[in-house]
Order: C-alpha cells, then sequence, then structure tokens
C-alpha cells in the first residue's frame, strides 16, 4: 500500500510546477528508493513526463535510476529499465531518449544493454531499437560510433 502510494504521489507531482510538487516528487523517489521493491525501476520511470517544468528536478530520477546498478548489478538494471522504457511513451520519449543516450555515451554499459535489448521480446526490442537508431541519425552525430554498435547486436 506505502509503495503505491508513493508512486501515485511521484505521478502526480511529476510536472514540477511548483515547490511543493518538486518536493513531494523529490520525497517519493527518495522513499521508492528506500524501500528498494523488486519493480523499483519501473515504479521510478513512471515519473518521467516530457511536460515538466522544472528538469533539475526531473534528473534526480534519472540519477536514482543509475544509481541502481549497484542494487540490482548492471545487467539486472539495465534488464529492468528496458523493460519499463515502454511505458515512457509517448509522454515522456524525450526522457527515454535522455537516458538511452546516457547508456550510448558509456561503453560498459553500452555493451550490456545491447545484450539485454537483443533478448526482450519483439516489441520492446523494436522501440528501443527504433529509439537508438532516432539517436544515431541526429544532426550532431555525436552517438553515431555509439548507436552503430549498438545497432550491430541486434
Amino acid at each position: 500500500m506505502v509503495q503505491k502510494n508513493l508512486v501515485e504521489q511521484l505521478m502526480n507531482n511529476r510536472l514540477l510546477r511548483t515547490k511543493e510538487e518538486i518536493g513531494l516528487f523529490e520525497s517519493s523517489i527518495e522513499s521508492l528508493m528506500d524501500l528498494g521493491e523488486e519493480s523499483l525501476i519501473s515504479d521510478l520511470c513512471s515519473g518521467f513526463d516530457d511536460s515538466t517544468e522544472h528538469n533539475e528536478a526531473m534528473f534526480g530520477l534519472v540519477h536514482a535510476i543509475e544509481s541502481l546498478d549497484i542494487v540490482y548489478g548492471q545487467e539486472n538494471a539495465l534488464r529492468k529499465l528496458a523493460g519499463s522504457l515502454p511505458a515512457l511513451f509517448p509522454h515522456a520519449k524525450g526522457w527515454a531518449v535522455i537516458l538511452n543516450k546516457r547508456i550510448l555515451n558509456h561503453d560498459p554499459s553500452l555493451i550490456k544493454y545491447a545484450e539485454v535489448v537483443k533478448d526482450l521480446d519483439p516489441d520492446k526490442k523494436e522501440l528501443i531499437t527504433s529509439l537508438v537508431r532516432e539517436i544515431k541519425e541526429e544532426p550532431s552525430r555525436k552517438f553515431e560510433t555509439a548507436g552503430a554498435t549498438f545497432l550491430t547486436q541486434m
């Protein structure tokens, strides 16, 4: 019950329009992290929204998810994240892009992520592969090499 209420509080305050919403959002993240439930990554992913008014607080959510490599191990954390990404569409695609760019920017995570995504069900695999393809083809070409590395593993 506590976990459900915290996830609801996270979702209800994810637009981060006021100091109160920011405080409730951040306390929800902290409390969920303290609970450490098996569904933690998917619970945290429910807090993303591209319409947020306070990106800095939203990056707290990104950092919380990234810190779970230590709790679950890198492979398990990446598997849980990959399985949770479809829930970010369409309302939080921008945050899905950010999460994927951060993975692509870290070679050890990139290699493990490709292994994890390759074994996902076809719909999730296609969603993530398409997202990485979009990132790879961005005009900046910053992720061209990492994106190609990922895509060749699919």
